[in-house]
């Protein structure tokens, strides 16, 4: 009968030391992604009074307050299967996925349609820790601030 040999076995314990905590946190991982998934799922809105916005199209006074009443009529709808709609001036849908604490949203568009987000052809939005609040970073010339939406009671 063979005798386990000492050095093998520190070699093995050595090992699953770290293979061990790397799992676990690989593991704390997928399920933040998981649940940040389940928690952007719903209704959001636009909140006018945390979204900030400036640049040339809003110099005068009468401008900024036609900008935030069209942003109040803004909502999007992100749905379990991966997709959403977005209700801005005209329909916009498409899919939306995760990656860290970011939201991105990737509009499908039809043959002869464009869409620019702020200059992009996604829309990256922030997610709060407790996934009730997002925001985006707008960096255009013509209008540029953060735009911050809340999620709607289910």
């Amino acid at each position: 009968m063979r005798t386990p040999q000492p050095k093998l076995f520190l070699s093995v314990f050595s090992n699953m030391r770290v293979a061990i905590p790397i799992g676990l946190l690989l593991f704390a991982l997928a399920g933040c992604r998981m649940n940040l998934e389940k928690q952007v799922v719903g209704t959001w809105k636009v909140d006018t009074v945390k979204t900030v916005l400036s640049g040339e199209k809003l110099k005068s006074d009468a401008d900024r307050k036609v900008a935030m009443e069209l942003m109040e009529t803004i909502e999007l709808n992100i749905k379990e299967d991966k997709t959403f709609e977005m209700k801005v001036i005209f329909p916009v849908h498409g899919t939306w996925s995760v990656q860290n604490d970011h939201l991105i949203l990737t509009p499908v568009l039809s043959k002869g349609e464009s869409f620019s987000f702020a200059g992009k052809d996604t829309m990256d939005f922030s997610v709060g820790s407790e996934g009730k609040e997002m925001s985006a970073q707008i960096q255009n010339k013509d209008m540029g601030g953060t735009l911050v939406m809340t999620k709607a009671a289910s």
